[in-house]
């Protein structure tokens, strides 16, 4: 089992979050079991949801709002 830890994932769409939904479509196209922990920058993300096949856990992020 492999848990990503990002700080931002899809929705938000920068280099970083594309290149770590790629990886992790890959991963598990592999059959690599693999989940994704990432913060919940916006209340509207559900707390669990999975994004083409991949398990995305969003968490309350720590510290003052808008800290990541």
């Amino acid at each position: 089992m492999i848990a990503m830890l990002i700080a931002r994932f899809y929705p938000c769409l920068g280099g970083t979050e594309m290149q770590a939904l790629r990886l992790s479509r890959e991963l598990i196209r592999q059959g690599t079991e693999l989940l994704v922990i990432t913060a919940r920058w916006d209340r509207k993300l559900p707390k669990f949801e999975l994004i083409d096949t991949v398990p995305v856990y969003h968490r309350p992020s720590e510290g003052p709002p808008g800290a990541f």
